[in-house]
């Protein structure tokens, strides 16, 4: 079942998954900056460019 819907929209979330990870993680990290400004800006310093370089292993970035 999760293989045959895979492959039915197999391109539009190839292309919406790094999005929507990316929009995820930015949201956290706003929301981290109003309980811990310093913690935010190492945080985003090392996290999104990371994400940037290779979408695909923004995946090792859990929440």
């Amino acid at each position: 079942m999760y293989d045959a819907h895979s492959k039915s929209s197999g391109p539009i979330s190839n292309l919406y998954f790094p999005i929507l990870v990316s929009m995820a993680a930015i949201l956290t990290f706003f929301i981290a900056g109003f309980t811990d400004v310093s913690n935010r800006s190492v945080v985003c310093s090392y996290s999104i460019p990371a994400v940037l370089e290779n979408p695909k292993s923004s995946s090792t970035i859990s929440f």
